[in-house]
């Protein structure tokens, strides 16, 4: 069933001019869903004073914009008189399946679809007021219509079936991206989104190199599990929490720098050759994982342990850390670095796994 229909036939065709109007033009009257589960409560919010109907598949109804949960199965639909009115959709976690077809939702704000059975294409549109759509957790498939949302805030189509490229925008007011968990190719191209904190795009088949920005306010970078290839240039960013470049092919060295908010940093299955900066400031570090890269400096190595055996001494450090240097590629630490690695483990309780 099409989540959207209009009657035409109900019309007064005489007082219609069928030449001049294009009655697949017309606003939909209805939204219809279907649910699979005997819990129902979705919402909406508008300005105004618009009539809305919600009637439910046993046939009863609610004309509030925040209905009383229902407990039936089965096809539903939502009339609105000015669908422009409305603001808001709540809909996320309501087992919901099907298709969803979207309106030029002038007013619209939130799209929350999140965490539903929801499949087939999504089609965007220019909404220009949208800050938050969150349409994560579905079956979405085909191609992902990216638009220029200026007011857009937070992105996150995370964990559908979404496929080709995707096209990022200069979305001012962007705060924070999710596309990972997709089947998305080609290049992922980073923008200078100042208000960003939080990306990740991992699980994706994206290729090409991937360029760092110097997002001020980033606490979260994640590109793991794709195709990317080059250098993985850091910078000095302050308020980062979580580094997630692994598994990708990205080569070359691999540059620590201060990070003092930094607790997990995952670089495996790259080809890394070597690493440069300190490990001694990240003091919440509780992951550092470089297995599986080609880090073949036996004094590289040692450095990294004689930096975390100053790291886990501070008098700031309040959790133990899981470190992992093993592979078949990366150096083995000589006797010193070795008994770093034992004084890690005996005396201060962190786990490391090596060559």
């Amino acid at each position: 069933m099409s989540l959207w229909t209009t009657n035409i036939w109900g019309e007064d065709l005489w007082t219609v001019d069928l030449w001049s109007t294009n009655p697949w033009e017309y606003e939909p009257l209805a939204l219809y869903f279907t649910n699979t589960s005997a819990s129902l409560s979705p919402y909406i919010v508008v300005t105004g004073t618009p009539d809305i109907l919600w009637t439910w598949s046993d046939d009863t109804t609610d004309t509030n914009a925040n209905p009383a949960d229902v407990t039936s199965i089965g096809d539903n639909s939502l009339y609105v008189s000015d669908w422009n009115a409305v603001t808001r959709f709540y809909f996320q976690s309501q087992n919901l399946t099907g298709s969803f077809v979207t309106k030029e939702w002038v007013n619209l704000t939130f799209l929350m679809f999140y965490d539903n059975n929801l499949s087939g294409r999504f089609i965007s549109r220019k909404w220009a007021s949208l800050r938050y759509l969150y349409i994560y957790g579905n079956s979405f498939s085909g191609y992902f219509d990216s638009m220029n949302w200026e007011t857009l805030e937070f992105l996150d189509i995370n964990g559908n079936d979404f496929s080709g490229d995707f096209i990022t925008k200069d979305w001012e007011s962007l705060q924070s991206l999710r596309c990972d968990s997709n089947n998305f190719s080609g290049d992922f191209t980073t923008k200078d989104w100042d208000d960003i904190t939080y990306i990740n795009c991992n699980s994706n088949d994206f290729s090409g190199t991937f360029v760092t920005k110097d997002w001020v306010n980033i606490t979260s970078l994640s590109c793991g599990s794709n195709d990317f290839s080059g250098t993985f240039t850091t910078k000095a960013w302050t308020s980062v929490g979580t580094i997630n470049c692994s598994g990708n092919s990205f080569s070359g060295d691999f540059a620590m720098q201060e990070w003092a908010a930094l607790d997990r940093l995952y670089c495996s299955g790259n080809s890394f050759s070597s690493l440069s900066g300190s490990f001694q400031t990240q003091i919440d570090l509780i992951v550092c994982d470089f297995s599986n890269n080609a880090i073949s400096s036996v004094t590289q190595i040692d450095q990294m342990l004689s930096d975390l055996l100053i790291n886990a001494a501070d008098a700031g450090r309040t959790a133990v850390c899981t470190v992992n240097i093993s592979g078949t590629s990366m150096a083995t630490p000589s006797a010193a670095g070795l008994s770093d690695i034992d004084d890690l483990v005996n005396i201060y309780g962190w786990t490391v796994t090596h060559a």
